[in-house]
């Protein structure tokens, strides 16, 4: 039987490879990015009171199109980024923070980032 030390670093060193496999995977970086954005949006809605078809209209576009886009975020493009957030009453901006790093052979994630990804949209 392993100890807890042991079953640890056995298991960071997988998550390792999992997370490594991952962060130069454009198309999985970009659904991080895009999945990011509408909770962010989600929670902003909640404190506004909003409700989506509200914010469709705010948008003008449909409600079943608003709906797509929270059930099925597509891959946004900075001009739906910026409409969704003028309909908010927020600002948006992209950001580029430091790629994750090795430090005694572990792969920490750029500080700030919630995502564990080199690169995040932030509302």
């Amino acid at each position: 039987m392993h100890d807890d030390k042991t079953a640890m670093n056995y298991e960071s060193g997988l998550l390792d490879k999992y997370v490594r496999r991952y962060e130069q995977d454009t198309e999985y970086l970009a659904e991080v990015m895009a999945l990011g954005v509408m909770e962010e949006a989600v929670r902003i809605m909640e404190a506004q009171g909003i409700t989506r078809a509200q914010l469709a209209q705010r948008i003008g576009v449909s409600r079943a199109h608003v709906s797509r886009l929270f059930n099925a975020p597509p891959n946004l493009t900075l001009a739906s980024i910026a409409r969704l957030a003028i309909a908010l009453g927020m600002r948006s901006h992209v950001s580029f923070e430091s790629a994750p790093h090795k430090q005694e052979g572990k792969t920490t994630a750029a500080v700030g980032c919630p995502h564990a990804i080199p690169a995040c949209i932030v509302g």
